[in-house]
């Protein structure tokens, strides 16, 4: 349906196991990756800031504007990844014992006395080693539904989306991102962006607090929110995305709970799926 080109990484998986549910609003339809035309175009500047900075620059937009919004697309599609070999069950026979080489000379036997449990062995210059035609195997390929990841200087994972502007709503914010990010410009190609249900939020109770989950209710204000959207694709987009990022294909059961290299939001995303019925439509 398309052909894959540019700057899209797909990374190795295994599989994933989806919950069942009546709910038919809560189905989310995925297409195969070969739907989609991939490529890039000039880099989009990536704020470098030390540590101080960045604090400062927060504070001082916490007091101008209030509460910090954020907003983060979840996008799925599918792939067929590794072959799985289907193996039959071979007996070449019991397992006993232990066998410990000595030397050179013979073999050091647990149970001497027990002559069944000799074994003799010869120099591996006394055998004739080759080659024949090659015995075909059966070989399985499995569909996995994969999630679009930015990946910046080859160490830090993103949700494509971003910081809302002052007044903004959390929609219209989240299509601006996309548009920007994965567009070719950042008045789109013409394709809206579908923006579905809102996964769950994540909060920063101060301005050097990591973000969690849980607000408690002690913290009357939050310095920071991250809202995740499930964002619906069409059989077919174009995906433009920035020279100076990877675009990537990750497999939902490589970042379930792999907090140490997706961080806290990303690795929580299949959690936040659970509750959705994936439908992989064919091609």
């Amino acid at each position: 349906m398309g052909e894959e080109r540019g700057s899209l990484h797909v990374s190795d998986s295994n599989g994933l196991d989806h919950r069942d549910n009546d709910d038919q609003s809560r189905t989310l339809d995925i297409y195969p990756l070969s739907s989609y035309y991939f490529a890039s175009k000039e880099a989009i500047p990536v704020k470098v800031e030390a540590p101080a900075d960045r604090l400062y620059r927060l504070k001082s937009n916490y007091a101008a504007y209030g509460l910090r919004t954020c907003v983060e697309a979840v996008i799925l599609v599918e792939l067929f990844k590794h072959p799985h070999v289907r193996r039959d069950t071979w007996k070449m026979g019991e397992e006993r014992g232990s066998l410990h080489v000595s030397d050179s000379n013979g073999l050091d036997h647990r149970d001497n006395n027990d002559q069944s449990r000799t074994l003799d062995i010869y120099p591996l210059s006394s055998y004739y080693f080759a080659s024949k035609e090659a015995i075909p195997v059966k070989v399985e390929l499995f569909k996995h539904p994969h999630v679009l990841l930015l990946q910046i200087r080859n160490c830090i994972f993103k949700l494509p989306g971003g910081r809302l502007r002052p007044g903004e709503s959390e929609i219209d914010g989240l299509k601006r991102k996309l548009s920007r990010k994965l567009c070719i410009n950042a008045d789109g190609d013409g394709i809206p962006w579908e923006v579905g249900e809102c996964l769950g939020a994540w909060w920063r109770h101060d301005f050097e607090s990591l973000l969690c989950r849980d607000l408690p209710s002690r913290v009357e204000s939050p310095k920071e929110c991250t809202k995740l959207y499930v964002v619906q694709l069409p059989d077919c987009r174009r995906f433009i995305a920035p020279k100076n990022q990877k675009l990537l294909a990750i497999p939902l059961c490589q970042i379930a709970n792999n907090n140490e290299t997706y961080g806290p939001i990303i690795s929580g995303v299949p959690e936040m799926l659970s509750n959705f019925t994936i439908n992989i439509v064919e091609d």
